[in-house]
């Protein structure tokens, strides 16, 4: 098996607002292998997207951060080192997607600058030859008429086109891994349709890793080969995608489930969401962060952490609860007819 091409340890995230600290993420571990998908789902404020920003020093100017623990490329820590070594890695080694490509985009830049701009910082290429290296990944994203996009400002494409520009942008620097942060959140689901194949392709493609980030858990079901699922800033569930969909086992994951209407779903049938809101995160309490919200919630849910371990009826399956409904429903005995 190949070694991780990045890979996070007790990896955590304070945030430093006016008052007081935000827990943003606490002692967060997974790994990503060339190839693979990973999805980091979750609500939003779960921490997911502080979770892959921070540690690369991407976080919005003026937001004052502390960042713990470990996140490694290619062997690499990320963690702690100077931020002309991060900005080595972000582009050259790591690519990113981020939710709103108007705003990422330069408004008073045209397109091409922006997207051949990783070529010429981070491989060094002369300013034809990035253009023309725009325009060919332009194309490959599926931006049509390529060579006269170039030159139009980012106001003058539609939404799906402009996040194809952001796509052509991150592989410009032909990054070992993809970050994909709500990739297609503003756009309609025609398109969305279209992005999320169109990331697939690349990933097979060029054999890239792939981490994405989503609240979306019908999105993990059709791209991910690995899930992670947060809740407030903690990874409560693990595994291998297909199992922790087909059979969930903490609450908030069955929760998250339980919210996506099924395809056959008539017109007007009620959404069943989850209840209650997240804790705050300013706070740092004991016990399990989901306990108010649980149904399956005990005594010691209120006083004990409970650790992320692995679930006995689902192979290379983890989660945070000390009562594991899944293992409680496959040991009960199964009802006799009359």
């Amino acid at each position: 098996m190949s070694a991780p091409v990045l890979e996070a340890e007790d990896l955590g995230v304070r945030l430093y607002p006016s008052a007081g600290a935000v827990h943003a993420v606490n002692g967060v571990s997974w790994s990503l292998r060339p190839g693979r998908t990973l999805a980091i789902v979750g609500e939003s404020g779960s921490g997911k997207t502080v979770m892959s920003l921070a540690p690369l020093g991407l976080l919005p100017p003026g937001v004052s951060s502390d960042v713990t623990g470990s996140l490694k490329f290619e062997g690499r820590e990320l963690v702690g080192t100077p931020d002309e070594e991060r900005a080595r890695v972000r582009g050259a080694g790591i690519g990113f997607i981020f939710q709103d490509p108007l705003s990422s985009f330069n408004p008073m830049r045209r397109v091409g600058s922006q997207v051949d701009e990783p070529a010429l910082i981070h491989e060094g290429l002369s300013r034809r030859a990035a253009r023309e290296r725009a325009v060919e990944l332009l194309s490959m994203v599926g931006l049509s008429d390529a060579r006269r996009r170039i030159d139009m400002y980012p106001h003058e494409l539609s939404g799906g086109m402009r996040q194809r520009a952001m796509i052509a942008m991150a592989l410009a620097a032909s990054p070992k891994v993809i970050i994909a942060d709500e990739p297609t959140t503003a756009l309609d689901a025609t398109v969305q349709a279209q992005i999320l194949e169109l990331l697939m392709e690349l990933r097979e493609r060029l054999g890239m890793a792939l981490l994405l980030i989503t609240h979306d858990i019908g999105v993990v079901a059709g791209m991910a080969d690995d899930v992670a699922v947060m809740y407030a800033g903690r990874i409560v569930e693990h595994g291998p995608a297909r199992a922790v969909l087909k059979h969930p086992d903490h609450p908030y994951t069955r929760g998250l489930l339980a919210s996506v209407p099924p395809p056959d779903a008539l017109p007007g049938t009620r959404f069943r969401g989850l209840p209650g809101t997240p804790p705050d995160l300013m706070a740092v309490t004991a016990g399990c962060p989901f306990r108010e919200r649980c149904a399956y919630a005990i005594e010691p849910c209120a006083t004990r952490r409970p650790p992320l371990e692995p679930v006995t009826v689902s192979r290379d399956q983890r989660s945070a609860c000390h009562v594991h409904p899944l293992v409680v429903e496959h040991d009960q005995p199964a009802e006799v007819a009359p």
